[in-house]
């Protein structure tokens, strides 16, 4: 079972279709020269071609000494989700993926908690970390703090220097007017660092119970995922009730409460402290009960 402390955030872009066509129109043309290595760096574009197809020619400058290389305004990720001009480069598969038409040997299955959040939402991770004991996590954080840095204080806070990969993609640069939020960037980027077979993927505001993965890890269960390469499995989510009646961040009132184990929160249902998650919403969260 898992646990929210806050409804999930969510951002909504308000861009109208013009807007939207006119800012990918400006993407298209911003990226449309860059090209890339083998290796996934950029290529130096030296010139542009003229209406008949001829390099222009370059006035040749005295050599100056090299300083530091300027460095790309997003990452090789971000670019190539953003140079996306039309439905035709949607890509239906990822490089590199592992094969999910291969068997697999039940000994083999493992797990990664991932996860993406904004800046203000790091608070949250020691918890998770806490929780998801010393396993593998794959985070992303939507901020223009340095990776090594927010992991460095993450290390210090009780999470798994081995096992925590933290990524970042800058606020700045990817959002510089602040009227969105790139979830599906954040979540993909922390897909690609997966190394293990399987992931359980679960916004930041949900926390998992103490014992997720000791059951994950459960040989009955593990010889099911192996048995089906495509199988998914849903993870009921749960919502307590806010421990102070205004609406504030109040962490310390509601952090004491929050069940660890699945008998913690029954003891909550039971006393209506908590509740499924969103429990109007049946489309989305209909099969927890």
């Amino acid at each position: 079972s898992s646990s929210s402390s806050t409804s999930p955030s969510s951002s909504k872009n308000n861009m109208s279709a013009e807007q939207q066509s006119a800012a990918m129109q400006q993407l298209s043309e911003k990226w449309k020269n860059v090209r890339f290595n083998k290796d996934g760096t950029i290529k130096t574009v030296r010139g542009a071609k003229d209406s008949n197809n001829k390099k222009k020619k370059e006035k040749k400058q005295p050599k100056k000494e090299e300083g530091p290389k300027p460095q790309p305004i997003a990452s090789i990720f971000e670019l190539s989700l953003l140079g996306n001009t039309s439905p035709s480069d949607f890509r239906l598969t990822t490089p590199n993926a592992p094969s999910c038409s291969e068997p697999i040997d039940a000994d083999s299955i493992s797990f990664t908690l991932v996860s993406q959040l904004s800046q203000d939402r790091i608070w949250m991770l020691p918890y998770h970390c806490k929780r998801w004991g010393d396993n593998p996590m794959s985070i992303v954080i939507f901020t223009d703090e340095d990776a090594a840095a927010v992991k460095d204080k993450l290390v210090g806070e009780g999470c798994s220097e081995e096992h925590l990969t933290v990524q970042t993609v800058s606020k700045t640069r990817y959002d510089p007017q602040g009227t969105d939020y790139p979830v599906n960037v954040l979540r993909n980027l922390a897909f690609s660092k997966v190394k293990t077979t399987h992931l359980v993927y679960a916004d930041v505001d949900f926390w998992p119970s103490e014992s997720l993965h000791s059951i994950l890890n459960i040989e009955s269960v593990k010889e099911r995922m192996a048995s089906d390469a495509k199988l998914a499995t849903v993870i009921p989510v749960f919502q307590m009730n806010r421990r102070c009646r205004a609406y504030k961040d109040c962490r310390d009132d509601n952090i004491p409460f929050m069940p660890k184990r699945k008998d913690e929160l029954i003891r909550l249902i039971k006393k209506r402290e908590a509740s499924t998650f969103d429990p109007t919403n049946e489309g989305g969260h209909g099969s927890t009960r």
